[in-house]
């Protein structure tokens, strides 16, 4: 996704959830609401951005896209080894 120079945090979370919200495949919101998590984790809003990749991975399970959501969980012990959910 393309943003323009000077795009503040929380207009690239509002589009994001935008796009997350509309999409039509089940489980395809996920891909929005892990960039909106990386977007976050790049901004140092750690915390922010693994709510955001815990909302991904319910997507991804939701939709029963269990290897894409391991694959996040793996992300997410990367990110922070001491996170039990992921485990």
């Amino acid at each position: 996704m393309k943003h323009r120079r000077g795009h503040s945090l929380d207009e690239k979370l509002r589009e994001l959830e935008d796009l997350a919200e509309f999409a039509t495949i089940p489980g395809a919101n996920a891909v929005y609401l892990n960039q909106a998590g990386d977007a976050c984790i790049a901004a140092g809003e750690f915390e922010r951005g693994l709510q955001y990749i815990g909302r991904a991975i319910d997507a991804h399970v939701k939709a029963d896209r269990f290897i894409a959501a391991m694959a996040l969980c793996k992300k997410v012990l990367r990110l922070n080894p001491e996170v039990v959910r992921a485990r």
